[in-house]
Order: structure tokens, then C-alpha cells, then sequence
């Protein structure tokens, strides 16, 4: 028990079999507002974030890496922070989406209005919280951004044919600008083919999400969300259609087939380099299908290249309805290194300074386990490198290695040299230091 609070689970009386339609509605009414919304993790891979609808929190759990057994995580293993309320007509917000960018975290916060029922009480922002600090502070440069536009309504507990938004995702580019995810809570309640919450004839759930670009500014450490489809000075692909902030979109988000108007089921995903973005969506094919979508991140243009992910008919799927989860980018890992430089320590500071030469042809062994895995000489300007191409099956992640200089008395270019001492300044210096330690007859740096 780690002592998180996601709500009571409000289902009740729903039937065996599936595909027999039901109402539930208590369920209906709290969705988004139980359970978890976004989750997110470190760029080290040690911390794992999520957000808690329930108690409107987002919680840090110490997962480590190499993780730790899920059986062994405790209360302890928790830093909790709550999210501020923007200022929201009655109190009604609700966060969802969340970023872990550049050592700080992002909450997306979107403000219901469902008391008052009034659209100009549904609105936006960001927060910027620091985990070392537990600070936060709202990066939107109006403080909120209306959503008062196309599709959107305000959040109520009755079917509605207009989306119900919150920001569910945030990404960034390489200029540091940002893209939201606003995902139609209608989509999560609805799947194909089931009853309004009081009865009545079977509706087809469907998505009215959208995605939206914004501008970057560093003097101020504050985005402004798009203009009629202009953001940063450069007008995107949707200028002018009716649909977004000020009138217009900057990403073309229309539907292939039908021509939904807003259709994202609200992930995001964006490779930093790729200059594209990566969202889900309806019918990205075919009818009654989920799938991924592709625009540019500089001009908002919809690419051709597109992904379904599921396709049915059947009563017991989402249909156009949010079937799709966040999306996530899982590259190669970098390619793993071993390498460094033997040079001549000129005023035996054991410290590598700028015009100390590098000792070439110097014979560099490594080894895993006792055993030798593979050898190289350095270079002219005293350089070695061990790759993966070296070594059988591969450098290892996290696995013990030894470089070794062998013999070092009988190699020539370290003829009548002494070993220079090695860590000094308490290691302090350690980017540039002397890590070689004598063993024998070999030099020896041990390496993880």
C-alpha cells in the first residue's frame, strides 16, 4: 500500500456479457475525475510521475534504475505535491496531462466550468513545477487561455454531442515550444453502440479533441497559445477555418475520410529532430477506427503517413470513441562507448591540462569477468576507444569492466615514465584526473 488515494470505484450493477449496452451512471458523471491521468518519467529513468485526479496531486514515486521490485516500494518511496487551482469559476478544475522536460515537470489544468455552465468559465494553462523546490508556477502568458471554440461545451453529466475538454498531453519541440493535447472527456465515456446515462436509444461515442501549438519565450519563461492558426509568427495550416484560438488551427487535424473537424483522441508525441509530431486519433483509415496521425511541427501541415491501430463494428469496442492510450517515442539505445586518453602529465599534477601531449601507440586491453574481450593501441594524439563492433554480443549496460595497460614496464612510448598520481583532489577533478592504478605489472582503471 503506498498510501495513494485515486477514489472509490464508482461502477455499478454492469452486465456479464460485454456487448449488452448499460448506462452506469455514476461512473459517467466522474469521469476524469478518478483513478489517474497522465503519467510520465524521469529523463534518468529513476522516478515515475503521475497525476492523481482524484485529489488533483501529482505524486513522485522513486522506481530507481535498474528498477526496484514493485513489492518492495513504500510510502516512503513517494514525494507528493498539489496542484494549484488557476482560479476556476466554483472551484471546478481538473488536471490530467504531464511532462518531464529538462528537470521539471508540466501540468496541463483545465477549468470546467459545470456549475455555471457558462463557456466563458472553460479555460486553460500550464504549470511549471521544479521537484527539487516543490514550486510551481503557471507559464501562460495570459495566466489561462479560454476555450470557448469549435466543438467545446462545458462539462456536464448528460450526453452531449460537444467535446468536453482538458489538456491530457504536453510535448516540446528542439525550439522549445510547446504542443497540448486536449482530449474530449465525451470520447472516455462513451464507446460504440451503448445507452445515454438515463436511457434512451444507443448512441455512438466519437472524439472531438484537438491539438494546439505554443510560442516560446525565453526573456519570460512563458508560452502564448496560438492565434488563429499564427504561432511564433508563422501561420500554420489552418488559418481562418473556424475551428481554433482567434478563429483558426495551426495544425491541420481534419479527418481523412469524414471530414471531422476536430478528431484527437489527445496523446502527443514528438521525436526532438524529427520536426513532426505524432497524435491519435479517429479514422485514420477506416471508419470506426483509432490510429496515429502525422503533422509537421513547423507549419502545422498533415502528413500522408498515418497508422491504424484497431478497426470494428462490434458493440463491444471504442469505435470513434478514445481507444487509444498516450503514445510514447522508444528509440535504440545510444550505442555504449568505453574510451579515454593516455597522455604525458608534464607537471605531475595528476590533472589533464591543455598542452600535455597524448602518448600514441600504447597497447589497451579490456576485460569483463578476468576475461580479455578486446584490445586496441591509442592513437596519435593519445586516444583509445573500445566500441561494440569490438567486443562478442556487445558492450553490457551496467556491466563491471577493466581497461588494462599490460606489461607497461616493457612498452616503449612509456619508456622511464612513472605513473602519475591518480584522483587527486579528493576526485574532485574527475573529468579530467588520472583514474590508472598500478596491479602487478598492468595498469588498471576499473569501470561500470
Amino acid at each position: 500500500n503506498l498510501g495513494i488515494n485515486l477514489g472509490a470505484d464508482p461502477h455499478t450493477g454492469l452486465p456479464i456479457e460485454k456487448i449488452q449496452p448499460n448506462t452506469d451512471p455514476n461512473a459517467f458523471c466522474l469521469t476524469g475525475k478518478l483513478g489517474m491521468g497522465d503519467l510520465d518519467i524521469s529523463d534518468d529513468g529513476s522516478k515515475l510521475y503521475v497525476v492523481n485526479l482524484y485529489e488533483k496531486k501529482i505524486h513522485e514515486i522513486t522506481i530507481g534504475n535498474p528498477y526496484v521490485a514493485g513489492s518492495s516500494l513504500t510510502a516512503a518511496n513517494i514525494r507528493t505535491w498539489s496542484i494549484p487551482n488557476p482560479g476556476c469559476s466554483n472551484g471546478e478544475f481538473v488536471p490530467w496531462g504531464l511532462k518531464f522536460y529538462r528537470d521539471k515537470l508540466y501540468v496541463g489544468v483545465t477549468c470546467t466550468g459545470e456549475t455555471s455552465g457558462n463557456i466563458a468559465d472553460l479555460k486553460g494553462t500550464i504549470y511549471e513545477l521544479i521537484p527539487s523546490t516543490g514550486v510551481f508556477t503557471n507559464v501562460i502568458s495570459s495566466t489561462t487561455f479560454s476555450m470557448q471554440y469549435a466543438w467545446f461545451t462545458t462539462w456536464n453529466c448528460y450526453f452531449s454531442n460537444s467535446g468536453q475538454p482538458m489538456i491530457s498531453d504536453i510535448e516540446f519541440d528542439e525550439r522549445g515550444n510547446m504542443t497540448i493535447g486536449i482530449m474530449d472527456r465525451v470520447s472516455l465515456q462513451w464507446g460504440r453502440q451503448n445507452l445515454p446515462p438515463n436511457g434512451g436509444a444507443l448512441v455512438d461515442g466519437f472524439a472531438n479533441g484537438n491539438i494546439e501549438k505554443l510560442c516560446y519565450n525565453s526573456a519570460t519563461n512563458r508560452f502564448t497559445l496560438e492565434d488563429n492558426g499564427v504561432v511564433c509568427g508563422v501561420t500554420g495550416a489552418g488559418q481562418n477555418n473556424g475551428q481554433g484560438p482567434g478563429g483558426g488551427e495551426f495544425y491541420n487535424d481534419l479527418g481523412v475520410l469524414y471530414p471531422h473537424e476536430e478528431s484527437a483522441f489527445g496523446a502527443l508525441a514528438i521525436l526532438q529532430g524529427s520536426g513532426e509530431v505524432l497524435w491519435t486519433a479517429q479514422d485514420p483509415i477506416n471508419y470506426w477506427a483509432g490510429g496515429v496521425f502525422h503533422n509537421k511541427t513547423e507549419t502545422g501541415a498533415q502528413l500522408a503517413t498515418k497508422y491504424e491501430l484497431y478497426q470494428s463494428v462490434d458493440p463491444a469496442t471504442f469505435g470513434k470513441a478514445g481507444g487509444l492510450g498516450d503514445i510514447e517515442v522508444l528509440c535504440n539505445l545510444a550505442p555504449i562507448e568505453i574510451g579515454n586518453r593516455i597522455w604525458m602529465d608534464s607537471d605531475n599534477d595528476g590533472i589533464q591540462d591543455a598542452n600535455e601531449m597524448g602518448l600514441a601507440s600504447v597497447q589497451v586491453q579490456l576485460y569483463k569477468n578476468g576475461s580479455l574481450v578486446a584490445s586496441t593501441s591509442t592513437s596519435s594524439n593519445g586516444q583509445y576507444i573500445f566500441t561494440n563492433a569490438m567486443v562478442t554480443g556487445g558492450l553490457l549496460p551496467n556491466m563491471a569492466y577493466e581497461i588494462r595497460i599490460p606489461n607497461y614496464l616493457s612498452i616503449p612510448a612509456l619508456a622511464g615514465k612513472n605513473l602519475t598520481t591518480s584522483n587527486v583532489n579528493g576526485n574532485a577533478d574527475d573529468i579530467r584526473d588520472s583514474d590508472g592504478s598500478i596491479s602487478g605489472v598492468n595498469i588498471i582503471i576499473p569501470i561500470t
